[in-house]
């Protein structure tokens, strides 16, 4: 075996260790993202998982639960019904329906596990720039 010297190559054992270090590492990482995540609130995770894969320039998100307090699907520590805003680029082009479709499928897992319901109002930036204060929805 030789160690790193005039030809550059590591040995074996340097290998090994190398190896060892980033699975360590990795395994920290996933372990801290996964602490992370936890720790956020839901709005918090749709707001994060919206902008990043939509690239959205604004993602507003507000939790309705205390509007539903009491009824049928309603969990007791809220969070589960959301009214979202979004302004991304990623719209244009696309009607209403599948602009509503493309943010489900992103949300797919929340929306099978902890959202109940989700209620979206989708932009693009131009369409927020030329929109009139009358024009509101």
């Amino acid at each position: 075996m030789r160690e790193l010297g005039d030809t550059g190559k590591r040995s074996n054992d340097t290998q090994i260790w190398e190896i060892m270090i980033w699975q360590t590492t990795k395994v920290y990482v996933q372990f801290k993202l996964r602490f992370v995540e936890q720790a956020m609130s839901m709005g918090e995770k749709l707001k994060n998982k919206l902008t990043a894969e939509l690239r959205a320039q604004s993602v507003r998100v507000v939790d309705e639960s205390h509007l539903h307090a009491g009824h049928a699907g309603a969990p007791k520590g809220g969070e589960s019904h959301f009214h979202v805003d979004i302004v991304s680029e990623s719209f244009s082009g696309l009607s209403r329906i599948a602009r509503q479709r493309l943010v489900h499928k992103i949300l797919a897992t929340e929306l099978t596990t902890s959202v109940h319901a989700l209620s979206l109002s989708t932009a693009t930036p131009t369409e927020v720039r030329t929109k009139s204060p009358s024009d509101k929805t």
